[in-house]
């Protein structure tokens, strides 16, 4: 009810779009709720699980593997110049 609430506010400001906020009450209008609800709800999903496991997964891997190879071979190198 809050929430339609605030949009009911918004649109009596304008005066000129009154007649729809007595119809939301009313609940002639129910396409216009569930349209506004099942928009955001299909690009939250898919963008939130695809971000965090691409990144993820080459992160942990080339981390230890580069500084690995790297440290290994200067070791063996200094001994043997003095």
């Amino acid at each position: 009810m809050e929430g339609i609430a605030g949009v009911g506010s918004v649109v009596r400001v304008e005066q000129g779009e009154v007649s729809f906020s007595f119809l939301q009450e009313n609940g002639l209008l129910p396409a216009t709720l569930p349209t506004v609800v099942s928009k955001p709800e299909i690009p939250t999903i898919p963008t939130v699980v695809s971000k965090p496991e691409i990144p993820t997964i080459p992160t942990v891997v080339s981390k230890p593997e580069k500084p690995t190879t790297p440290t290994v071979v200067s070791k063996p190198e200094t001994p043997e110049a003095p």
